[in-house]
């Protein structure tokens, strides 16, 4: 009687638990207690008295009913959990899509597909983990952008530039102008259209101090630059627009612009230096600056003081041609996405050093010791140099 007695009350035990477990909680304890242990320590014994028959397949094990229905059957899940140091040591221990908390670090991993998945990631990585997947110290340096959401819900990102400093924008500001329509294209499968891309806005300054300057010369500007203006009434995205730069033909350094031109304001992108900066005689000294501009081999730009022509265009491919506006009998035609072209040459230029790109006529007043900038008039016909 007495061992039934024990019988019933360890039964009434294993009722309580599974009873608590359905009801109110289930645990699945610490990382030491995994399930691939409990799975390969325990083999199938067949009743005493009884031979095993290997001709009956193994029936599906038997669950209550509700637990095939899309509701909950308990009020609490509580996930394997234990401190870093024994998540590492048990790390081949764990089931694909176990949930593990690390308690001390306050991380959350996942196994899957034999790899621990640190699921609450918001930066840094873990290299003392072996195959925890993600993201690693060289998919980092890869990295060109983070982003940070502001109280206000916008986003920004930032990246660095050249110099390793932080430049931070709206992240509106990485998509892209849209491509123009409605181009036609003529026998030399030139792509012309009849309108701006962008009215209104300019190259508005620049100055070519030389290919020979640098910075020991003694010139009147300190720095080569290009000033752009915006004289709309809205801001600009400058992502997916270029400015292009060459003395002749269609060999163009193109510069991939990026960041905002505010409405009524200006954006000055600068070159190499050209001049001593502290020097009296340097009148105009370049400190400040939106972009810089540097040449195909990763050197600040300069720009010849012979002839020079500036392209500002959307696309970032260099201009098939070498004057992208034509006005030939008097029919104006300009390349897909055309906004603006300053083409100069010295003064009294040979025709050697005559540019070969200009809205109608190049302006001739090239030389390091001038500073080249529109007048704008309400009036175009009185627009002047």
């Amino acid at each position: 009687m007495q061992s039934i007695v024990s019988a019933i009350k360890a039964l009434q035990e294993s009722v309580k638990r599974y009873e608590y477990a359905f009801n109110c909680q289930m645990s699945s304890g610490d990382f030491k207690n995994n399930t691939a242990d409990l799975i390969t320590a325990v083999e199938a014994e067949a009743p005493e008295g009884v031979e095993p028959d290997e001709d009956v397949e193994p029936t599906d094990a038997e669950f209550p009913e509700y637990a095939l229905e899309a509701v909950p059957n308990i009020k609490h899940l509580c996930i394997k959990s234990g401190t870093y140091t024994s998540l590492l040591e048990n790390a081949d221990k764990f089931l694909n899509n176990e949930l593990l908390w690390c308690t001390d670090v306050r991380r959350l991993y996942i196994k899957s597909e034999g790899a621990l998945i640190w699921l609450n990631r918001t930066g840094g990585v873990t290299p003392d983990v072996p195959s925890t997947g993600g993201m690693t110290l060289e998919d980092l340096d890869k990295l060109e952008t983070i982003g940070f959401v502001a109280p206000s819900g916008q986003t920004y990102r930032v990246k660095v530039n050249n110099d390793g400093e932080l430049v931070v924008y709206m992240k509106e500001l990485d998509t892209p102008q849209p491509e123009p329509s409605g181009a036609q294209t003529d026998n030399n499968g030139w792509e012309y259209v009849k309108t701006l891309y962008f009215q209104k806005l300019y190259i508005n300054s620049l100055y070519c101090g030389g290919l020979t300057a640098n910075e020991h010369s003694y010139n009147y500007c300190s720095h080569n630059f290009v000033e752009l203006s915006n004289l709309t009434n809205a801001d600009i995205n400058l992502n997916g627009l270029s400015l292009q730069y060459s003395v002749s033909g269609t060999e163009w350094e193109v510069l991939p612009l990026q960041g905002l031109i505010k409405k009524g304001e200006t954006f000055l992108i600068r070159g190499a230096q050209c001049s001593v900066m502290d020097a009296n005689t340097t009148r105009i000294k370049v400190k400040t600056y939106d972009m810089e501009w540097r040449d195909s081999e990763g050197n600040l730009i300069k720009f010849d003081n012979t002839k020079s022509k500036f392209y500002l265009t959307w696309g970032t491919k260099p201009s098939t041609v070498s004057n992208p506006y034509s006005n030939v009998k008097d029919d104006i035609s300009i390349s897909k996405g055309y906004i603006d072209l300053v083409g100069l040459n010295k003064e009294n230029a040979e025709a050697i050093d005559k540019i070969d790109a200009s809205e109608k006529n190049p302006y001739t007043y090239l030389n390091p010791n001038r500073l080249f900038t529109k007048y704008y008039s309400m009036d175009p016909v009185n627009q002047a140099t």
